[in-house]
């Protein structure tokens, strides 16, 4: 496990940038000793169909956080939209 949600949000730092870019932000947090969970919410300028479905996104975070030394299983990582979305 990392230290803290500074270090998860370190590790999807790339992550959260496309995720800017069609106005969203992106807060990952520690649930537990084990579990991520990955709180996108809606900017005003948000692109409603630009989100993946959510087991694609956390299939994206696994990868992103293994790479960054943090072993967390895909199913292990909880993907929290904002209400509405299509994506979920």
């Amino acid at each position: 496990m990392a230290d803290s949600g500074e270090d998860l949000n370190n590790a999807l730092a790339g992550m959260a940038q496309g995720l800017e870019a069609d106005g969203y932000t992106l807060d990952a947090s520690w649930v537990g000793d084990s579990s991520v969970r990955l709180q996108v919410g809606a900017t005003a300028d948000a692109c409603e169909d630009c989100l993946v479905p959510q087991h694609v996104m956390s299939r994206m975070a696994a990868s992103l956080l293994g790479q960054a030394g943090v072993s967390v299983e895909e199913t292990q990582i909880e993907v929290v939209y904002p209400d509405g979305s299509l994506a979920g």
